[in-house]
């Protein structure tokens, strides 16, 4: 197995066994997933499996899409190790938000990958306020265009095709940015951070 942290790409060798046929070795190229902890202002906060790429953009749009800081002004810093078999990142955050998670309580996130609610023991995660995006229906070809340019742009996916992607795109359909992860939630946290 060759592994490749940057590409976040592991080359498995793999021999193939076919009935009748002689066995054939053939290389398969997987996206990797990696534990990576979170902590904010020294804590634990839990770990997730991530694809190891944008690690920073994934604290900072997990931080923003769990409601831990209201926006990125109370981010005041990200730091992300990444070791051989795990990353970590630590997030120094704002009192005010730190004060907040704190009242919030302890989680069990070991592994989420989920939609944000699971691990939590207090029933207010579920009734925190939403922020409402404005109600203008997308252009329907303007969202074709995109989709049809989306995998052109998934530069991962392309060499494991088993990765998720999450695209910010114009009103016109042209794909800003993209992120890629294993995981839909992480690629979209990824997106938004």
């Amino acid at each position: 197995m060759t592994r490749s942290l940057p590409s976040a790409i592991v080359s498995c060798a793999m021999t193939v066994h076919a009935p009748g046929a002689p066995a054939t070795g053939r290389v398969l190229d997987i996206a990797e997933e990696t534990p990576v902890a979170l902590s904010f202002n020294g804590m634990a906060h839990g770990v997730m499996m991530a694809t190891p790429l944008d690690l920073r953009d994934f604290a900072t749009g997990f931080a923003l899409t769990e409601g831990i800081i209201p926006d990125l002004a109370a981010l005041k810093d990200v730091t992300v190790r990444v070791g051989d078999d795990h990353a970590g990142v630590e997030m120094r955050i704002d009192g005010p938000s730190f004060h907040r998670l704190l009242a919030r309580g302890r989680r069990a996130m070991t592994g989420r990958t989920s939609c944000g609610v699971c691990g939590t023991d207090a029933r207010d995660v579920l009734e925190r306020p939403r922020r409402t995006v404005p109600d203008a229906p997308p252009d329907m070809a303007a969202v074709g265009r995109a989709l049809a340019a989306l995998p052109g742009r998934q530069v991962l996916n392309a060499r494991a095709h088993m990765l998720h992607a999450a695209a910010w795109c114009a009103p016109d359909g042209e794909i800003m940015h993209v992120r890629e992860d294993v995981g839909r939630h992480n690629a979209l946290d990824k997106l938004v951070g």
